[in-house]
């Protein structure tokens, strides 16, 4: 997503200058990001007529929601329970800076655009994606560190997807086209699954100096000669070919 509220004269102070972990955050969510949230929360808010919740909402309220997600992915667990009286999940700091209710209404209610003003190119729509947990949902191709660091990410929009057709088919397109806008160097790794690995992605990385690792789908096999799924179900766990 580009906008003006990312360039780089709009950011609040040279990265040099992060003192905090508070400051840090600030540098990559500005307060005009956060701004923005407040005014398309509010206008949300007042269109499913919940003048209460729309008062409440200011760029401090949504700072600290921000800071109580963040803490919910520090400690692996489920958001809804820091605010429980049970002394082994409850936490005092996020208790202190909101009452559940409110932080459930952000949730809710958090908006980055006027839905009455839908733009030509705002096309991430939810899909209906079969044998998933959650079928309905948005896709969102993600770069990461096997730690789970974001490094780059896209929103899938169909045709307007906003990634270079390299010629490698949808799934390489997606691996390729995120490890070229992430400069990754050459002796990098990338894991992908079979919905991303091709025989032609392997030999384009490779070229780059990017090993991948990944499996691959028979029909994308080309005339390498393997088992078929039959017989490989047959196969013992230690077995090779």
């Amino acid at each position: 997503m580009k906008s003006d509220l990312f360039t780089e004269d709009n950011l609040p102070f040279d990265i040099n200058e992060v003192k905090t972990p508070y400051d840090y955050m600030k540098f990559f969510i500005p307060d005009q990001l956060v701004d923005k949230i407040v005014e398309e929360t509010k206008r949300y808010a007042a269109q499913e007529n919940c003048p209460t919740f729309q008062a409440k909402v200011d760029r401090g309220i949504i700072r600290a929601s921000h800071a109580i997600m963040v803490m919910s992915d520090y400690l692996s667990t489920v958001m809804r329970i820091f605010w429980e009286k049970k002394e082994n999940t409850r936490n005092t700091l996020v208790k202190k800076a909101m009452p559940r209710n409110t932080f459930d209404d952000i949730m809710h209610y958090t908006h980055f655009a006027d839905n009455h003003k839908p733009k030509d190119d705002d096309c991430f729509w939810k899909q209906f994606i079969r044998r998933k947990a959650t079928c309905f949902g948005y896709k969102v191709w993600v770069l990461a560190t096997s730690k789970g660091e974001l490094i780059l990410c896209e929103p899938y929009g169909g045709t307007k997807t906003k990634l270079f057709d390299y010629d490698l088919g949808q799934g390489p397109n997606v691996v390729y086209g995120l490890v070229e806008d992430a400069k990754l160097v050459a002796g990098s790794k990338v894991v992908c699954d079979n919905l991303f690995t091709s025989l032609d992605l392997l030999d384009n990385m490779s070229k780059k100096g990017i090993g991948v690792i990944g499996t691959m789908r028979q029909n994308k096999l080309c005339n390498i000669s393997l088992p078929s799924k039959q017989q490989a179900k047959k196969m013992r766990r230690d077995q090779k070919e």
